[in-house]
């Protein structure tokens, strides 16, 4: 076992060191040479990313003292390279080779890297609320709408016609829209155009059938439109779906009223209705 080391050991030296010994991490003898190698440039940002413009890449090499050199237009940095001292700054697509070296030491191997420059995030897209999934709504619903992306503003078009950043009503979050047909779009942008506009969104809504209303007085009900009712009595109009606006209109002098047919027509109901203002 002891021969055997030896010659291992005998191998090892004479294949490390030419001619001499290496011993201690170093050659003696007339004719050894070192053939130590710096170590091959690191970047910060990993090849293949798309990045920003302005990002920063760094260059370092863990060999101590060693100098960098590098290109960003494809040329040998071995002939032709700048010496690395700063990041640099990507503002375009661009290709960086690099290489360090040490004098008494064999030059690293070359790293490349290739940037692509991507512009900033798009706006995020509108969000409807409430949400298309929430199920059937009323019609006359107010609609809200809210983007993620600071500083963003919305437009907005009732209907199948789709806005754009210069066109359809812009969005005050005090005044939304009520929506009476099933379709909304919208899109987000920012105002000095410093992002990508999001895509138009669509909300596609349906809508409830509201229940008839019914008319009480002295608990007694009356379902049909044109009932006729004494003067002396309290009454209060209800539906059984949700809390739809109830519109009504009534008269005194025995005629018949004209029905609400729209969501703007007639009086609106706000509350039990005392028929002695009437007298």
């Amino acid at each position: 076992m002891k021969k055997l080391s030896l010659l291992f050991l005998s191998i090892l030296m004479v294949a490390s060191c030419d001619s001499g010994k290496k011993m201690g991490g170093g050659c003696v003898g007339d004719d050894c040479q070192a053939t130590y190698k710096v170590d091959a440039p690191a970047f910060n940002v990993i090849n293949g990313s798309n990045v920003l413009a302005g990002t920063e890449l760094t260059i370092t090499t863990a060999t101590d003292d060693a100098e960098i050199k590098y290109t960003t237009n494809g040329d040998d940095p071995v002939e032709h390279g700048l010496v690395y001292t700063n990041p640099i700054i990507i503002n375009s697509d661009v290709t960086v080779r690099a290489i360090a070296s040490k004098e008494g030491m064999e030059d690293s191997e070359e790293t490349t890297a290739t940037y692509a420059v991507s512009t900033p995030n798009q706006v995020v897209a509108p969000v409807f609320v409430p949400a298309t999934s929430a199920g059937a709504i009323l019609k006359g619903t107010a609609i809200s709408m809210y983007t993620t992306t600071p500083g963003a503003v919305i437009r907005y078009n009732v209907g199948s016609t789709a806005p754009t950043v210069s066109t359809g009503t812009l969005y005050d979050q005090n005044n939304p829209p009520t929506i009476s047909t099933s379709t909304i779009k919208a899109i987000a942008y920012m105002p000095d155009n410093s992002q990508p506009a999001s895509g138009v969104v669509t909300g596609s809504y349906t809508f409830q059938t509201v229940a008839k209303p019914t008319i009480t007085a002295n608990n007694s009900s009356y379902p049909n439109s044109g009932s006729t009712i004494c003067t002396n009595n309290t009454i209060t109009i209800a539906t059984t779906t949700g809390s739809p606006t109830i519109r009504y209109n009534l008269t005194t002098d025995g005629t018949m009223p004209t029905i609400p047919t729209t969501i703007n027509s007639g009086i609106a109901y706000t509350g039990p209705i005392n028929l002695a203002q009437y007298n």
